[in-house]
């Protein structure tokens, strides 16, 4: 999913099956996660009420 969406991507995309394959997030993927972490801070102050 985060592939397809392009919030992350293959650190050696022309080996995608290596052994040494790993991922790193995006700008899109950074912003995504910074973007759901004020919705989840925000549902918490208003649980907290």
């Amino acid at each position: 999913m985060a592939l397809n969406n392009g919030l992350a991507e293959m650190i050696v995309p022309d080996k995608p099956n290596s052994r040494l394959q790993k991922y790193r997030l995006t700008t899109k993927g950074i912003a995504y996660l910074k973007k759901q972490k004020k919705l989840n801070h925000e549902k918490h102050e208003l649980n907290e009420m």
